[in-house]
């Protein structure tokens, strides 16, 4: 809500919490017009992800996660290159957060555009990066969501962001990157992503069953 950015649509998904959340959300709502609350029993992260798309009218998408926070240019900064190179999709820098001690990730290093071909190549090259592989340092134009129906699949237990982003991408044209830090991303060791990669290496078998549905989608 801070963003400078100030033509926001915010959709907030309370995926069955059950603590003060939803009391939390329904009172930030009633206070900012720009908030849309969406209550459900909890059904995973792919399918609260759906439930927001479906409430979005604006022009672009941009993701964020619950335990994460936004520098306060970041929307700004993503439009800003999404209109300057006529883009489908903008990748930014991102900040690692850990306690008190931060350190900006930026894989792409650089501040152009370039055609979808070039951009398979380096999304080829590294795709097990979280530079590449994230949804939330990333734009997304709604119009291309819509137009192929593009959702999340609940089946994955992890890599759900990796396979909506591939999908995506089979009508962009234009990738732009900034070098700007879009993202502070705050890793929390009881958070959903820590304990996805924890089950990852616990259950190998079931990683790779995820990764051939991937992989064939």
């Amino acid at each position: 809500l801070a963003q400078s950015y100030r033509q926001l649509q915010v959709v907030v998904v309370d995926d069955g919490s059950t603590d003060c959340t939803a009391q939390v959300l329904d009172d930030c709502a009633a206070k900012d017009p720009r908030i849309i609350a969406i209550h459900q029993k909890n059904a995973g992260v792919s399918a609260a992800r759906n439930a927001a798309i479906a409430q979005c009218t604006g022009e672009y998408v941009q993701f964020v996660d619950c335990d994460d926070t936004l520098p306060v240019d970041s929307t700004a900064t993503l439009v800003e290159r999404a209109e300057g190179d006529d883009s489908d999709l903008v990748i930014g820098a991102y900040s690692m957060v850990l306690g008190n001690l931060s350190e900006t990730k930026d894989l792409g290093k650089r501040n152009d555009a370039m055609s979808l071909e070039e951009f398979l190549g380096l999304l080829c090259k590294y795709p097990n990066s979280f530079y590449y592989g994230v949804l939330w340092n990333k734009l997304f134009r709604r119009e291309l969501i819509v137009r192929q129906d593009v959702q999340f699949n609940s089946v994955l237990a992890w890599g759900e962001d990796f396979d909506f982003i591939t999908r995506y991408l089979v009508q962009a044209e234009r990738v732009s990157y900034t070098r700007q830090v879009v993202y502070e991303y705050v890793r929390n060791p009881k958070g959903l992503t820590m304990k996805t990669g924890f089950g990852v290496l616990r259950h190998p078998f079931r990683a790779v069953a995820l990764k051939r549905i991937i992989y064939n989608n």
